[in-house]
């Protein structure tokens, strides 16, 4: 990178400034472009916090020493997180009966839970290309992404996407199916 000439610098530093008053007033804005390139991206700030944990410490140590309230109130809520856990355990069966009615009251989030948990078992992914429906299956496309298909049309092929065998045959129907060729 070249030197910047004399002149360049003050014109730099002005920008600098600005950027940095824009940002502090405009948080939200800046929340939202940061997500935003993470979500783009997120692979690259992964690999970028395991490369630069010294520049996170010592981020983190700047930030708590500017916020002590909020560590204060952080930390609070770790407390009450850990009692909430000891309350818990001393409380199974109450605690079995609460989630027991959450499920039954919830059993489109059930399913999906069990079909990521699942997934997570056998050791693939699980971003869903479509939503689930009545009588649907995920069916893996790969070992990341799940189309939700007919159960029928799910069963009725036999594939293994761990042996890559018949995987060719179901995903032709599964893309068929999402793109609209056989649901309606």
């Amino acid at each position: 990178m070249q030197e910047p000439v004399l002149g360049q610098e003050a014109e730099m530093n002005k920008r600098y400034e600005y950027n940095k008053r824009w940002r502090l007033s405009h948080p939200e804005s800046v929340k939202k472009s940061n997500k935003k390139s993470y979500l783009a991206c997120p692979e690259y700030w992964k690999e970028w916090r395991r490369k630069h944990p010294k520049q996170i410490s010592a981020a983190s140590r700047k930030w708590e020493k500017k916020h002590p309230e909020k560590l204060k109130e952080y930390r609070e809520k770790e407390a009450r997180v850990e009692y909430i856990k000891k309350w818990e355990l001393a409380h199974k069966k109450e605690m079995k009966l609460i989630r027991t009615e959450w499920a039954k009251n919830h059993p489109e989030r059930m399913r999906d839970f069990y079909a990521k948990n699942k997934a997570r078992r056998r050791e693939l992914g699980f971003i869903p290309l479509n939503k689930p429906f009545g009588g649907s299956e995920a069916h893996h496309v790969d070992r990341e992404m799940v189309i939700h298909i007919p159960a029928e049309m799910h069963q009725g092929n036999r594939h293994s996407v761990l042996r890559n065998q018949g995987m060719e045959k179901i995903n032709r129907l599964a893309y068929e199916f999402l793109s609209g060729g056989e649901n309606g």
